[in-house]
């Protein structure tokens, strides 16, 4: 793994794509304000129809994950950001939360995305 001080923030270099089964990622429109999102976040759509962290808990629609965020995402600066929604991803990068707090998803969460054909490795 290598990792770099850059200015003030962190750089991980680790990708949380895997090539074994190539993955396919699109473009994805995600709420404003909702901070620094990971990548490795497992996301969801709201009621709007944009991309927001999925919540295992929740009963709005938002535990129902609809891909994996590819890279680190702004967005205070940008909305727009790659989402997995295909392949195969690396299982130790997965994540779910928010921008504040994540933790590594559970057995439940991967099998939700593999339910969606993305499958952790």
């Amino acid at each position: 793994m290598f990792n770099a001080v850059v200015n003030t923030g962190t750089y991980d270099t680790r990708s949380v794509l895997d090539r074994t089964h190539s993955p396919v990622c699109l473009t994805g429109v995600f709420a404003e304000d909702q901070g620094t999102l990971p990548k490795g976040l497992i996301v969801a759509k709201n009621s709007s129809g944009l991309y927001v962290p999925y919540v295992p808990t929740a009963t709005n629609g938002t535990q129902n994950p609809k891909g994996v965020l590819a890279e680190e995402l702004d967005t205070t600066v940008n909305t727009s950001a790659p989402v997995v929604k295909h392949g195969t991803v690396v299982a130790d990068m997965l994540l779910v939360g928010t921008s504040e707090s994540t933790s590594n998803a559970t057995e439940d969460d991967i099998a939700l995305l593999s339910d969606i054909t993305i499958y952790a490795v």
